[in-house]
């Protein structure tokens, strides 16, 4: 089954708690540098395996639990998210020694001009919210 990363969106509410309506959408924030869902994809495959090829495998320290996770991609999302000057994509991974199911977000700013990962998290494990994703889409 593919897991995708899912934006909650907070609505306002009034009284009671009874929604009051939507107000008017405010426009998407553009991505940093530019990055479109197909550049950001490119680049996590590419760190991913620039970390595997020089590390022998793509392992990331969970904060959870303190363990090591050795990680195998998946599949790369598409939807991007904004976060101040970071763009983030989600990638579905699997961790090679216990099978668990991961969403990682990796997220990318401009270094020196030129788009680079600059944050990798674990935000679901087996399908368990761990942190939540930035909270703006992005336009595509």
């Amino acid at each position: 089954m593919r897991q995708r990363c899912m934006l909650v969106v907070w609505l306002a509410v009034a009284g009671l708690g009874a929604p009051v309506g939507f107000a008017e959408e405010a426009p998407a924030p553009k991505a940093a540098a530019g990055l479109s869902s197909a550049t950001l994809t490119q680049l996590v495959q590419d760190y991913v395996k620039q970390i595997r090829d020089e590390e022998g495998d793509f392992s990331i320290e969970d904060e959870v639990t303190g363990n090591l996770r050795m990680l195998t991609l998946e599949q790369v999302g598409t939807q991007l998210t904004q976060e101040g000057d970071t763009t983030y994509l989600c990638a579905q991974m699997k961790d090679v020694d216990t099978g668990d199911s991961l969403d990682v977000d990796f997220g990318a700013a401009p270094i020196d001009g030129k788009p680079d990962i600059v944050d990798v998290r674990i935000h679901k494990v087996n399908g368990q919210v761990r942190e939540a994703p930035a909270e703006e889409p992005v336009a595509q």
